[in-house]
């Protein structure tokens, strides 16, 4: 069982939990045996965020608990088919690839595509209409909404605490495109301190926060997946050096990117050449001390070769 999996199964039985209580727990199971298991549990449950969130406090809570009994309204397409809008961004992350039984009977089945659900005849209303999706145990409950002055009002409410959420995390820049990614985060985080939050439906998301259901295409990648080809010895030392930290290699090279972007001079120290105290590269240094042959980059970028400067 990896360390992932074990933390997760912990959260499912109860949470939220902190990190420390995680890893006592990955310790005296033997799960772990890392030299340094706050780091490799903390590294695992990284690329887990969107079942297991992490809390203000170092906490972390299992987001099916969250997302029980909240609702979530959008403006249904077509009455067989339910799409994976903005407004259901957080169920489609939990559900995806999977079925999950209806309150009203039958199943909802998530398309292979993540192109939404398909249910039974007359399990969605009429095109144009509003429709309320909330999760009740194992089950998805869907029907037909209609808003009053007072759902309105909450939605204001809830529009207005989340952007002052994002706000204070830096999540939308003063453009106003802001990452997706962070919308959800503020979202979980306030429905772990507020268990009133969406226990009544609101106005779709994407009417509350439209800067960030309408963004230009360039901004909405930003943040997704990505696919490296590296050379076969090249991907040989680096997979080992991240089963030595005991972490996944694309969680380890995602780790590795953001400490050059955030650390430039400690990354640079680590890997290969020196940075100088005026911000450039000291080549002095680094031709001096040939610490790249030390690095898992031997052998493959040649000292002095035509990727020096790109790293």
């Amino acid at each position: 069982m990896t360390i992932a999996s074990y933390c997760l199964s912990l959260l499912s039985q109860r949470s939220p939990q902190t990190l420390e209580e995680l890893t006592d727990a990955c310790v005296a199971a033997g799960v772990t045996r890392s030299r340094t298991p706050l780091t490799s549990v903390r590294q695992a449950l990284a690329g887990h965020g969107d079942v297991a969130p992490e809390l203000p406090g170092g906490r972390y809570a299992y987001s099916r608990h969250l997302l029980d009994g909240r609702w979530f309204t959008t403006r249904c397409h077509d009455g067989r088919r339910l799409s994976p809008s903005f407004d259901l961004r957080l169920l489609q992350r939990l559900l995806a690839a999977r079925s999950t039984p209806l309150v009203s009977g039958g199943d909802a089945i998530a398309a292979a595509s993540a192109d939404g659900w398909a249910g039974p005849a007359g399990w969605l209303p009429e095109a144009g209409e509003l429709v309320g999706v909330r999760l009740r145990g194992d089950h998805l409950e869907v029907r037909r909404v209609d808003l009053d002055a007072r759902a309105g009002a909450r939605g204001a409410d809830l529009a207005e605490r989340l952007r002052v959420r994002a706000s204070r995390h830096c999540w939308w820049p003063a453009s106003g495109v802001g990452d997706e990614g962070g919308v959800w985060d503020a979202v979980l985080q306030l429905l772990a301190e507020d268990d009133d939050v969406l226990r009544d439906p609101v106005p779709p998301l994407a009417d509350l926060l439209p800067d960030m259901a309408h963004r230009p295409e360039a901004q909405v990648r930003l943040g997704h997946p990505v696919t490296l080809r590296l050379p076969e010895l090249l991907q040989k030392r680096l997979t080992r050096l991240a089963t030595e930290e005991d972490t996944p290699l694309g969680r380890w090279l995602t780790d590795r990117l953001e400490e050059v972007a955030s650390e430039p001079e400690t990354a640079c120290r680590r890997y290969g050449r020196r940075w100088s105290r005026d911000g450039s590269w000291d080549d002095r240094a680094w031709e001096n001390d040939r610490r790249w042959d030390d690095g898992p980059w031997a052998d493959v970028v040649p000292l002095g070769g035509p990727y020096r400067e790109e790293w």
